[in-house]
């Protein structure tokens, strides 16, 4: 279906058609599987007939099996119909998404959040052990251990002592799945074995929330709402509170939309560490899922423990950003707006002490092409680079084909199918490499729109960490604002050691624009060849050795060796004396079916 919305700037559409019943919402209230669903019933059913014989009712101090039978029933239905609720206001108000429409964009053979279809369908196995291993952990719990299922009272004490145990169970849950939540990403084998399932929706919605290993949802029902009831009993009425309103906050987290709409939150919005629905899904985003925001209730012990993020809150989710959020980003000096360009510095007047930098000295002694690296070191800043990303990858500057892009930038049109040739002839059997070396530099059209020439000439490099001074020019980097911010001048600034130079910010410019149209395309040219597209430019990274300590052991073993061999084929021939190419001739004999074979000949969104 095609989404709706009076919200404005919404440029991407769901697919197109008629869609058959049996594929809306990926089957969301049958669970996307009849199987699970039609044992989820029958459960739910035989636990309501044993219920009718008083037997089998006998716990002591605990509710009745028809009000489990209840319980059970309401969760189930609370689920489904929650689910389709966060994800109607998905679809309906993409305003209030805490991913950009592009995040989004549809893949060949994925679905909407990111899974495969093998992905898919070991998740929905896990989901039916994760129904018979937590229906079996319930019921050991009614029957074996009296008043865990509170039963109901004729006097339940003062309301506030009521509340300040609610709230204290709360607290105690969220301690416990905490620290669980923080060990599934930070032990390497729970992680590769057990949550990264969980994280295989890298763009999530409610649909996600109990999507996981049955281990860790079995996990989360032990040390959760389990071993908090057994430390903090709550009485009847605040027990049904409670897990409905857990499903609800649960629910929320993963609904990908940050707005009133999210009513849990929106009542907790007031706490001073409370969370918004931004804060988990940038949880999803990042390497390992990013190793921060693990509370389930709330957020004070991320606050406590130094893992508290900002997600999107200075982007997608502004106008939702918790008090926290604000005194985050008010105490590392993060600035809302973006940062005007500040304007190359004159030299001083004749007779007036000089009390410029020693950059600003410079200007007026500066050749071109330092003064690009001025422009480009001093103003490239995390906020500019996020509003570049949202000024140009919405791809709606123009329409051409990859041979009229080419000829566009005609001055390089003889170079361009001269490496090409140089890379056909050195590696042969890497088709891939060949179109690469064609179409590398492409993204030096966003030139011709408007974007500054300093964005396409300078060597590129992460921005929110502390900037290298193996990057050309660095001194300039005295004068980035960026500089007096304490989130982003540590080492690793807001990026976990080791994440992968995949989940880096890369500063604005033609390399970062053109690997981010082949990804969009879904480009079947292999990563090797995608990511030499990105950092070939990221020399500090490449030839210098610095930010080694983001990088992966996969940027290191592998794609290290390719970028260093694509450079230096790119190096020796501009600089050999090659014959001048039959550039068409050699477009329509070889590189135009070969832009066929990897999707890229028809006309391309700019």
């Amino acid at each position: 279906m095609n989404a709706t919305s009076h919200c404005q700037d919404y440029v991407f559409n769901e697919p197109h058609g008629e869609l058959p019943a049996s594929r809306h919402f990926s089957s969301l209230l049958f669970s996307g599987s009849l199987r699970n669903t039609a044992v989820e019933l029958a459960t739910l059913f035989g636990i309501s007939v044993a219920a009718m014989w008083p037997e089998a009712s006998a716990a002591p101090d605990s509710m009745p099996l028809a009000e489990i039978a209840t319980l059970f029933w309401c969760i189930s239905i609370l689920r489904r119909v929650y689910t389709s609720y966060l994800e109607a206001v998905w679809f309906a108000f993409p305003c209030y998404r805490t991913q950009p429409p592009r995040e989004h964009a549809l893949k060949k053979a994925k679905e909407l959040c990111g899974r495969d279809r093998e992905q898919l369908q070991t998740l929905h196995d896990h989901d039916l052990l994760t129904m018979l291993l937590v229906l079996g952990l319930e019921l050991s719990l009614y029957f074996h251990v009296p008043g865990f299922y509170p039963a109901q009272s004729e006097e339940y004490g003062p309301l506030h002592a009521r509340l300040s145990k609610l709230v204290l169970n709360h607290l105690f849950l969220s301690f416990n799945m905490y620290w669980m939540h923080r060990l599934l990403h930070e032990v390497p084998w729970l992680w590769k074995h057990i949550h990264s399932f969980h994280h295989w929706a890298r763009h999530p919605l409610s649909r996600n929330t109990y999507e996981d290993h049955c281990l860790d949802n079995l996990g989360n029902a032990i040390v959760g709402h389990a071993l908090a009831q057994l430390v903090v009993p709550l009485d009847n009425t605040t027990f049904w509170f409670s897990r409905l309103f857990r499903v609800m906050e649960s629910l929320e987290k993963h609904s990908g939309v940050s707005c009133h709409f999210n009513i849990a939150h929106s009542l907790q919005a007031w706490l001073p560490y409370a969370q918004m629905p931004h804060h988990h899904d940038w949880h999803h985003e990042g390497h390992k899922g990013c190793n921060y925001t693990f509370t389930a209730i709330g957020g004070v012990w991320d606050c406590l423990f130094g893992t508290r993020k900002i997600g999107r809150a200075d982007r997608q989710a502004r106008q939702w950003a918790t008090s926290y959020d604000v005194r985050l980003m008010a105490s590392t000096c993060f600035k809302w707006s973006q940062p005007k360009p500040t304007p190359a510095p004159a030299a001083a007047s004749a007779g007036v002490p000089d009390t410029a930098s020693h950059g600003e000295r410079k200007q007026a002694t500066r050749d071109p092409l330092e003064q690009l690296y001025w422009e480009h070191n001093s103003q490239m800043t995390v906020a500019l680079v996020r509003h570049k990303q949202d000024q140009w990858l919405e791809f709606d500057h123009a329409e051409h084909t990859l041979w009229e892009a080419m000829q566009l930038l005609d001055q390089s049109l003889i170079g361009r199918f001269q490496l090409a040739e140089a890379v056909r002839s050195k590696w042969p059997e890497h088709e891939w490499l060949h179109l690469v070396a064609l179409i590398h530099d492409l993204g030096s059209l966003i030139a011709r729109w408007g974007e500054e020439h300093a964005s396409i000439a300078c060597e590129s490099f992460p921005v929110g960490c502390c900037l290298s001074t193996s990057c050309r020019f660095a001194e300039y980097f005295k004068s980035n604002p960026d500089e007096e911010n304490l989130l982003y001048n540590t080492p690793n600034g807001i990026y976990e050691p080791r994440c992968g130079l995949e989940n880096l910010e890369m500063s604005w410019g033609a390399s970062e624009y053109m690997y981010q149209l082949l990804k969009r395309m879904d480009c079947p040219i292999p990563c090797e060849g995608l990511d030499i597209v990105r950092y070939h430019s990221f020399a500090a990274w490449h030839t210098r050795r610095a930010y080694r300590h983001l990088a992966s052991e996969y940027d290191e073993e592998v794609l290290r060796p390719w970028v260093q061999a694509f450079n230096e084929a790119k190096s020796a021939s501009a600089k050999e004396e090659l014959p001048v190419p039959d550039c068409n001739a050699l477009w329509e004999e070889y590189y135009h079916p070969l832009c066929k074979r990897f999707g890229l000949s028809n006309v391309i969104s700019w």
